[in-house]
């Protein structure tokens, strides 16, 4: 990819996330990943690539999401995601979600993932809560909870 073509808007790239080449796909998410929080408005396309039947098109995805940054109305596209049939689709959503673990929204998500079929996904709840400071797990829950993650 050269330097000029990072020169087109993100609308640009936004589109070629549906194309049938996949060295395009690819060169999409990497540009879009570059763009930062200028590119939000590309996620709905990332989170469809995390389908992707290419995988360095989804972990591509999943890298240039966490690039852009998601909020916490970006939650319900997610957990979305975290009910498709694919493994590797949950997987990567469950990756974004993880590094939003500051946010309450997301701790009770995470709590709720631990009873998940899919062994991965309880793997990676239990990893993000781990990294959890406990003034997030209070707000999750409101200031009487007295809850405690065991070392």
């Amino acid at each position: 990819m050269t330097a000029s073509s990072l020169n087109k808007p993100v609308s640009f790239w936004a589109n070629l996330l549906r194309s049938l080449n996949v060295k395009a796909r690819r060169a999409a998410v990497y540009a879009l990943g570059t763009f930062g929080p200028r590119a939000r408005e590309a996620l709905p396309g990332l989170f469809a690539a995390f389908r992707d039947s290419d995988a360095m098109v989804r972990e591509g995805a999943v890298w240039a999401v966490t690039e852009i940054g998601v909020r916490p109305q970006d939650l319900p596209s997610l957990e979305t995601l975290l009910q498709d049939a694919e493994p590797e689709v949950r997987e990567c959503a469950i990756n974004v979600i993880g590094t939003m673990i500051r946010e309450p929204s997301v701790v009770q998500l995470s709590i709720r993932l631990l009873r998940d079929a899919d062994a991965k996904l309880r793997l990676r709840a239990e990893d993000s809560l781990r990294r959890t400071d406990p003034e997030t797990i209070q707000l999750a829950f409101g200031s009487s909870t007295n809850y405690q993650m065991n070392e």
